[in-house]
């Protein structure tokens, strides 16, 4: 399967929220060709996070009096935030819903304007799928709760406000969960100073 999105977020406050909207494309194979199970799927999203900590690792330098303390070129930090998400699939006339929450955990280093940023997210997701009939049973609808985990990494370049990041993500369950993988490119608009 391949899926494409666009989204966009905005702050408010001390939250980033977000809005999603992608199209998720199968690819079954000739033994599958025409199976209403192959059809693309539209999914809608939204999401919104927030930064709980921000520690400097490290010494920092003393602060001067009468004179507030000016961001160190070559910094390090440990970031911990929340991340919260929900999607919706119509789903060829039944419908998919998730719900998933997570704590991403970084290590920023700075370099001059230059930005690296690792991260670990783990967290835990609900999904239910609605309205599903096998042959000729009842239409039911199937729920499940796992664990997840994710991570990868981030890059910022000086105050043009440009970065990219890649990651994954990984459904923990019993019988095995695909690893998605993802490629992002952010703008956050230019600013004076970081």
């Amino acid at each position: 399967m391949t899926s494409y999105g666009i989204g966009v977020e905005v702050p408010r406050g001390r939250m980033r929220l977000g809005a999603t909207l992608a199209y998720l494309s199968a690819s079954c194979g000739r033994e599958w060709a025409g199976d209403p199970d192959c059809e693309g799927d539209i999914m809608l999203g939204g999401s919104a996070r927030t930064l709980l900590s921000s520690r400097p690792l490290g010494p920092s330098a003393p602060a001067q009096k009468g004179k507030r303390s000016a961001q160190p070129a070559n910094e390090t930090k440990l970031l911990i935030g929340f991340d919260g998400s929900v999607g919706y699939s119509p789903r060829q006339g039944q419908s998919a819903m998730a719900l998933a929450a997570g704590i991403p955990t970084a290590i920023a280093f700075q370099s001059g304007t230059v930005r690296f940023t690792p991260f670990l997210t783990p967290g835990i997701g609900y999904g239910r799928i609605g309205r599903v009939a096998y042959e000729d049973e009842t239409p039911t609808s199937h729920g499940a709760v796992a664990f997840m985990i994710g991570g990868g990494f981030g890059l910022e370049f000086g105050t043009s406000g440009i970065g990219a990041n890649v990651g994954f993500q990984r459904v923990l369950k019993g019988q095995g969960g695909a690893t998605q993988l993802g490629l992002g490119v952010t703008w956050e608009g230019v600013t004076a100073g970081r």
